[in-house]
């Protein structure tokens, strides 16, 4: 009987994942527009380093693996604002 390679792959193991930097950027001021009172390079570093942290978070052994892209997305958001809320306060 001859095995058929994907019968070895289970599909609830997580998988190794990329990111798109400028897409999660762009989405990110998307739903937090700059406001008047931060320089924009301000606001674009703070969105930054919550997509850095976010990512990082979801690195294990040096890959990035994302099993729920939903949760992801929550977690990048509530990073995003806790970042804000440093340089808004």
């Amino acid at each position: 009987m001859e095995m058929d390679i994907n019968d070895l792959i289970l599909d609830d193991e997580p998988i190794e994942a990329s990111i798109d930097r400028e897409y999660y950027i762009d989405a990110l001021c998307d739903k937090f527009p700059c406001g008047d009172d931060v320089d924009g390079n301000v606001h674009l570093d703070a969105l930054g380093k919550a997509l850095d942290k976010t990512v990082e978070d979801y690195t294990v052994n040096g890959k990035f693996i994302v099993e729920d892209w939903d949760m992801f997305g929550q977690d990048l958001t509530n990073n995003a604002y806790d970042e804000l809320e440093k340089i808004y306060s």
